[in-house]
């Protein structure tokens, strides 16, 4: 199965591969998802973080990798993420008075240019690191499964066997 990558570069120049959350999950990418989620909130429990700011990480990384699949047809991840992450960030600094519990009168003060810019600026960056990341993990989870096929492919006899998403011929055992 192929990440989400750009065919017309690919074709000509494998070094021009651009990975990104697949528009369709196969079982071994939903078990990476999975995994990289409880070990993320293993951590943010170890470290004794709040209940709202596990919603915030899980809403944020989980709007990342929606919009890599979605936006611009998968095309521009990384773009994507950082859109994502600006608009992510900017509704954070809209509605944190209300997740936070800070007052009517605190709200309308917050509201300045100087302080909203840097937060966008922020929003922005960490969207795009965090978009280089959940790729980076559909990449390394990619490699784990083409690995894995190759390794039966070798240890066993010569049988077509289809897999979807997968060109692979498997052998079995006689």
């Amino acid at each position: 199965m192929r990440h989400r990558i750009c065919e017309a570069e690919s074709r000509n120049d494998p070094t021009k591969l651009v990975y990104s959350v697949p528009r369709k999950l196969d079982l071994a990418s939903l078990f990476v998802f999975t995994m990289c989620y409880g070990i993320l909130f293993a951590m943010m429990s170890a470290f004794q973080f709040k209940a709202q700011s596990f919603a915030l990480v899980a809403g944020f990384l989980t709007c990342i990798g929606v919009s890599q699949a979605v936006l611009f047809g998968g095309k521009a991840p990384r773009f994507a993420s950082s859109i994502t992450g600006t608009l992510y960030y900017g509704a954070l600094f809209v509605f944190s008075p209300f997740l936070f519990g800070t007052s009517r009168n605190q709200v309308v003060q917050v509201v300045d240019v100087s302080v909203v810019i840097p937060f966008l600026v922020f929003g922005l960056a960490f969207g795009y690191l965090s978009g280089t990341c959940i790729a980076g993990i559909f990449l390394i989870s990619l490699s784990l499964v083409h690995g894995y096929l190759e390794a039966i492919q070798n240890t066993c006899k010569s049988s077509a066997i289809a897999i979807p998403g997968h060109q692979v011929h498997v052998r079995l055992l006689v």
